[in-house]
């Protein structure tokens, strides 16, 4: 009798063993789908950041020479005389200039 209540309570855990190994698997199986959306996710991120930065730095870069264009025209070396500089100056700069 005690081997025959050994054997089904052997087969019990088994039986629920086998149960929560089943479960284990698929929540496996979940978390890898959720791994391969995030893991796509992560490259359209990067390659998105990656073009918000080149794009960034090559308006800098326009606005940078921009700058320096306005500078040229106005014989302003590298901004030092900007201080003394007025807007009306620039008016007068620019008529000549024409």
């Amino acid at each position: 009798m005690q081997e025959n209540k050994t054997t089904v309570e052997l087969r019990t855990r088994a039986v629920a063993a086998e149960t929560a190994l089943a479960e284990q698997k698929k929540d496996l199986l979940l978390h890898k789908k959720k791994l391969q959306v995030l893991a796509k996710q992560n490259v359209a991120l990067k390659r998105n950041i990656s073009c918000l930065y080149k794009t960034a730095k090559a308006e800098l870069d326009r606005k940078n020479e921009d700058i320096k264009d306005l500078r040229r025209k106005l014989n302003l070396p590298g901004g030092t005389k900007a201080a003394t500089w007025t807007p009306l100056q620039a008016e007068h700069t620019l008529e000549n200039a024409e």
